[in-house]
């Protein structure tokens, strides 16, 4: 997809980066509450087998983490901090023009495949019950 016509800080900026302005943009869940603007969850895969998905909870932790709730972010979903720290230094390295594979960036495809792995875990460990249920929503 050609996007020449976008001013080079907006190419820069990327989806990880739009995935952070609309997480600072939506208002976290008041205290106590499990949705982000009272939208139930529009997960299909729990709609249809009951069950959380990898990701459940994924957005109301990164909305949480962009107001700088982490405790409340680790309660939705226990990547979701570390999520939105990789999503940071990626946004971060694209604005400083850090090409991929130069100084700081190396690191970013490792911690991506990382953060995978460890999403695949703490599923499993989720479906075990060895972590709390996701908060109903």
């Amino acid at each position: 997809m050609n996007r020449s016509y976008l001013p080079d800080g907006c190419r820069r900026f990327g989806f990880e980066g739009l995935v952070l302005l609309a997480a600072a943009v939506v208002p976290a869940p008041a205290p106590g509450a499990a949705t982000v603007l009272g939208v139930p969850s529009l997960c299909l895969f729990r709609g249809l087998t009951g069950l959380p998905c990898p990701g459940c909870g994924m957005t109301r932790s990164l909305v949480c983490c962009a107001h700088g709730r982490f405790g409340d972010a680790l309660a939705f979903h226990s990547l979701g901090p570390p999520v939105f720290f990789v999503l940071t230094a990626v946004v971060l390295c694209r604005l400083l023009g850090v090409r991929p594979g130069a100084g700081v960036s190396r690191w970013l495809t490792p911690a991506a495949w990382a953060v995978l792995a460890l999403l695949a875990v703490a599923w499993t460990a989720r479906l075990l019950g060895f972590l709390p249920p996701l908060p109903p929503g």
